[in-house]
């Protein structure tokens, strides 16, 4: 019965970490839009991808309508300097992507 509660209890905060980690990810990827959004003019989506608490990776994703009139190469540089700084590192691989949603 002890080992059982053992296990309850270490289920519960791992899950409480897990949540932390998630809400953190959230707040990041957010405050990385919002400051792309004053650094570019438009508002990407922004999301994180974490694997045992490494930053693997970050997509934005930018709408085609309103994408900047940069080069890939100025967008990347700029994308990349704000991620780093929200996110506190450096993710292992950097995504920038532009959707086109027809309507």
């Amino acid at each position: 019965m002890r080992t059982v509660m053992v296990g309850l209890l270490l289920l519960a905060l791992i899950g409480c970490g897990t949540d932390q980690n998630l809400a953190d990810l959230q707040a990041r990827s957010s405050s990385a839009a919002d400051a792309l959004e004053k650094v570019l003019g438009t508002k990407p989506e922004v999301c994180g991808h974490t694997d045992n608490g490494k930053l693997k990776s970050v997509t934005v994703t930018f709408d085609a309508a309103r994408v900047p009139s940069l080069n890939l190469a100025e967008l990347e540089t700029k994308v990349h300097a704000v991620v780093t700084a929200k996110f506190g590192r450096r993710p292992e691989s950097l995504i920038l992507m532009v959707s086109r949603i027809d309507s």
